[in-house]
């Protein structure tokens, strides 16, 4: 019979990548390491790592295992919080992508923490597809994303408007032209997120749709580097609007305003559909929600009903 204790030597296996090391970090023998190992593989019938002389290597069989496996812990972990733990702070997590994350979601955690009793709120934020992937792998709760979530195992929520704005330095071209078309952007240089980012996504979408060639002469994972490199004119950018605020303010960076184009979207809250809602994490999901509600009246609202308007 498999037991609670073999998954955890598993996934601790593959954390570490070495039976000796996952030993080691566990305060067990190295063959007992190997024995629980290959009891889960003897009792379902399946390889879980190619073993070399130095290395493990985990197979596809190991990485479709592993989804349960994590699945299964995350589940014992809240049954745990849940009946033995009354007294005890309940841990929960929260991504977000980077555009959230530079702009509104440090109040939110604020915001939210201060409305969830006995809840340790921890945040995480990088692109789409990585907050798609923990979510997937039960390493996140809930994620906040701008992008398309391609696994038909997240549920993806619309709860708050943005609006993505073609930038340049006020020493670019089109910084003087009252209207560029689209056509006017063939063959100019971009200043992207990497590839993953839910916004360079959607540009290259329509970049493509539109069958408009283009060059990306920098790419970079911070927004502020991508800001200071439109400033010094190294080329033009997609960006939230809630993001440049500050630029705009002191006219630092110029809104490209472009005839029939108009990146609208939506930030949607995501989780795992097979999700399990403990108490705080239904407390959790619904003051997300209550603070979308209040967001809509934000001056970053109001300065993307501005640039609709333009």
């Amino acid at each position: 019979m498999i037991t609670i204790k073999h998954l955890r030597i598993f996934m601790e296996v593959c954390r570490t990548e070495s039976m000796s090391r996952a030993a080691s970090s566990l305060f067990i023998s190295q063959p007992t390491i190997s024995q629980k190992i290959s009891d889960i593989e003897e009792y379902y019938h399946i390889k879980l790592f190619e073993r070399f002389s130095k290395s493990l290597k985990i197979t596809e069989e190991g990485k479709e295992f592993y989804q349960y496996a994590r699945r299964v812990l995350d589940e014992m972990d809240r049954l745990d919080a849940t009946f033995l733990r009354h007294d005890e702070i309940v841990h929960l997590r929260l991504g977000a992508t980077m555009t959230v994350g530079s702009s509104f979601f440090p109040h939110l955690i604020k915001e939210v923490g201060k409305k969830l009793e006995k809840v340790n709120l921890t945040g995480y934020v990088d692109n789409t597809s990585s907050i798609e992937a923990k979510l997937l792998n039960n390493e996140l709760d809930l994620g906040i994303v701008e992008g398309i979530i391609t696994s038909p195992n997240i549920v993806s929520e619309p709860i708050i408007s943005d609006c993505l704005v073609l930038i340049c330095g006020n020493a670019h071209p089109f910084a003087k032209m009252p209207v560029v078309h689209k056509e006017d952007l063939a063959n100019q240089s971009f200043i992207m997120r990497e590839l993953g980012s839910g916004t360079r996504s959607m540009f290259s979408l329509f970049m493509e749709t539109q069958r408009i060639p283009y060059r990306i002469s920098w790419e970079c994972h911070s927004w502020d580097a991508i800001k200071q490199a439109v400033i010094a004119n190294l080329g033009l950018a997609i960006i939230s609007v809630r993001l440049i605020e500050k630029e705009l303010d002191n006219g630092q960076i110029h809104i490209i305003d472009m005839e029939d184009c108009m990146w609208r979207r939506m930030f949607s809250l995501c989780y795992h559909k097979n999700k399990s809602w403990s108490d705080p994490l239904k407390n959790l999901r619904q003051e997300i929600r209550n603070y979308a509600q209040s967001e809509k009246v934000c001056p970053a609202n109001e300065l993307i009903k501005h640039v609709l308007d333009i």
